[in-house]
């Protein structure tokens, strides 16, 4: 599986180069969240400290929370995991 994930990222890597090519304007985006990490772990490290300093993630533990176990297991489309969430954030 990790060999998987290096493919994906590097893909996506690859990705993120030819945006900033074609969308310069977003390049400082594309760096910050893609190219410049060397790994997906990085740049996943990278958004979660984004969300931590989000001045409304400290106002709403279960929505940072949420947030940032998203952003964990997005890649996965984990659709059961999503409806937990959801009922965790409901309740």
């Amino acid at each position: 599986m990790h060999q998987r994930v290096e493919e994906v990222w590097q893909a996506l890597q690859a990705e993120g180069r030819t945006e900033v090519q074609r969308e310069p304007l977003l390049s400082s985006f594309y760096h910050a969240t893609i190219v410049s990490h060397a790994s997906l772990r990085a740049a996943l490290s990278y958004l979660l400290a984004e969300k931590l300093s989000d001045a409304c993630v400290r106002h709403s533990p279960i929505c940072w929370l949420k947030s940032c176990l998203m952003l964990w297991f997005q890649p996965l489309r984990c659709v059961k995991f999503s409806n937990l969430l959801t009922k965790i954030s409901q309740s």
